[in-house]
């Protein structure tokens, strides 16, 4: 007996991105991104609410969002008891939309959930045949840098959590790996004249295609914006030589004293 929709487990992430030059935010359930076959339904269906608010990005003002929130959880939960999954919501030029997959012929339970609940609203609903799920794999689904985000993300999140200064300098250490010692050395020699003055080798047993490792250290603060900047300009640097980023850590600054970095956070 295949999956239903409230056996999805719940592991949603939303990243802003820029949609036909357009300001946009994505919400996807990570979870399908390697389970999707579990599914094996091949119809795509969304629905599209034109917001009575967009705001001046295109994404709803903060009023907007929470009439529409409610929305979507109706709509949502009304076909997961048709047995359509909710993978995705897209928001941008003044619209809402959600994303679906599930068996063929839920056109007409599709366009019944929506005008059931939109009201004062335009609204258009389809669908459209997706055996690979393209739509969820190659749209909604982040790219490299926007999944790095969302890491940086959820780790600033935490030191926030615990009470962080986020735009303290502290000293950050990111790591980094490669295949062969070559390779590392020559990320290495690179350090300095791109910002990182400081590093130190650290190897490990495990896989060997990351067997040779660096770890570099400089002080920055860990507001979002920044330390994703900071974060990007070392996993190209390392991609340069066949390396991989692999996360940062930091002390959390609290008050005026840093505490030892949480292990977890790295």
């Amino acid at each position: 007996m295949g999956k239903e929709p409230s056996d999805i487990p719940d592991e949603w992430e939303f990243y802003p991105c820029l949609v036909d030059d357009a300001p946009a935010s994505i919400l996807l359930n990570m979870w399908y991104r390697g389970n999707f076959e579990e599914i094996a339904f091949e119809q795509l269906y969304y629905g599209r609410i034109e917001m009575l608010d967009g705001d001046e990005h295109g994404m709803g003002s903060k009023d907007e969002a929470s009439a529409l929130f409610g929305v979507e959880d109706v709509i949502s939960s009304e076909l997961a008891s048709v047995g359509l999954f909710n993978v995705g919501r897209l928001r941008n030029t003044g619209g809402w939309q959600l994303t679906f997959y599930g068996p063929d012929g839920h056109d007409d339970d599709v366009q019944r959930a929506f005008a059931a609940v939109v009201k004062e609203r335009e609204f258009t609903t389809g669908s459209k045949h997706d055996p690979d799920w393209t739509y969820y794999h190659e749209f909604l689904y982040p790219d490299r840098e926007r999944l790095q985000w969302i890491a940086n993300r959820r780790q600033v999140q935490t030191l926030e959590e615990h009470g962080d200064l986020l735009d303290t300098d502290r000293p950050v250490d990111h790591y980094v790996y490669f295949p062969t010692t070559e390779a590392r050395e020559q990320f290495i020699a690179s350090l300095p004249v791109n910002g990182f003055p400081t590093s130190k080798r650290t190897d490990h047993s495990g896989d060997q295609s990351e067997a040779y490792g660096v770890e570099i250290t400089r002080v920055d603060p860990v507001e979002l914006g920044h330390i994703h900047d900071v974060v990007m300009d070392l996993a190209i640097l390392a991609e340069k030589f066949g390396g991989d980023y692999d996360g940062w850590g930091a002390p959390i600054v609290s008050g005026t004293m840093p505490q030892e970095p949480d292990k977890t956070l790295n």
